[in-house]
């Protein structure tokens, strides 16, 4: 059995290694696979260990993983997860201007899990086609959590800058102003949590909303609700944990989104962060449950169907035998 390296980035977020985590219980039955958590003991591990084994890398700032782990050194072929097009060291121009001096070896190949990450890698970037591929995540394990007596909106993601989560703050509380009893909860990890807990405080808020630190080894809490609205290269992980709970989704329009959400059908996408508008929406979903538990119902059949592990991993276990 082949064995697979598994490089996991203290960046990435929990709804991101949920999706990696579900694809490695199918890859498992094809390679025996090591994960391995990047801290100090990886920096320039490709340079230390040449190993012939494959490599797959997950981090936000992918070309600062490449880097740290010297990954242009390494003669075995490694996968590279784009998690985003952002990085630490570079804007979106310097990223392309150091593409057209600095070429990517043959043996990196580079994953894109958003349509607009696929585009950029291939259009502004100018990566080669065989050095890009753009695949989806699966669906994460399905959760089966109870449903709490309260409503319950819900969001999970990073609690990082411009991830929209003073936008979700303020639906909250829209929506406290109206009905205090439904709760607004947003799981993730990340920098900015505590600073989340203050702000909901000053609001007011600290009965009706509630950050909520969470690992990738939890499975997904239920909610009646999910809000989405990331950025516009997000490669959809936080739909699709709110698919495993069976949540409705209220979704931003972005690149890609109708491949999972059909408009009034197993949930809605809005053009933009009309916050009156979705929260008089999230009222109507509470006081009609059958509809609200249908179209739950509805989304999560819809996207187990599309991107279930199994059918995603194929996928993924194609690409890594090299056909």
């Amino acid at each position: 059995m082949n064995k697979l390296r598994l490089f996991l980035f203290p960046d990435t977020g929990i709804e991101e290694e949920a999706c990696i985590r579900a694809c490695v219980l199918e890859l498992q039955k094809s390679f025996s696979i090591e994960e391995v958590r990047v801290g100090r003991r990886e920096k320039g591990f490709f340079k230390k260990n040449k190993s012939s084994e494959l490599s797959w890398i997950v981090s936000k700032d992918w070309q600062g993983a490449l880097d740290y782990l010297a990954a242009f050194s390494a003669k075995s072929k490694i996968f590279v997860s784009v998690l985003s097009n952002q990085s630490r060291k570079l804007s979106l121009w310097e990223t392309w201007y150091q593409s057209l001096h600095r070429v990517i070896p043959a043996n990196i190949k580079l994953l894109a899990h958003s349509p607009l990450s696929y585009r950029f890698l291939k259009e502004l970037a100018g990566m080669p086609d065989l050095q890009l591929e753009q695949l989806p995540f699966p669906v994460p394990t399905p959760s089966f959590g109870k449903k709490q007596s309260a409503f319950t909106v819900g969001a999970y993601g990073s609690f990082v800058p411009n991830n929209n989560l003073h936008f979700l703050l303020t639906v909250g509380h829209y929506l406290a102003k109206k009905d205090r009893t439904i709760q607004l909860k947003l799981w993730g990890q990340g920098p900015l949590s505590q600073h989340l807990v203050q702000l909901a405080r000053d609001l007011g808020l600290e009965e009706q909303v509630h950050i909520i630190p969470s690992s990738s080894s939890s499975p997904p809490e239920f909610c009646d609700v999910s809000l989405y609205f990331p950025h516009r290269n997000d490669h959809f992980g936080s739909l699709l944990m709110a698919a495993s709970v069976g949540a409705v989704p209220i979704c931003g329009k972005i690149p890609g989104i109708e491949r999972y959400v059909t408009d009034s059908v197993n949930g809605f996408v809005f053009d933009s962060e009309e916050t009156r508008s979705i929260a008089e929406l999230i009222l109507s979903l509470k006081n009609h449950p059958y509809l609200c538990q249908q179209m739950g119902a509805q989304f999560k059949k819809d996207v187990f169907k599309n991107f279930s592990i199994e059918r995603v991993s194929e996928q993924y276990l194609s690409l890594m035998n090299g056909n």
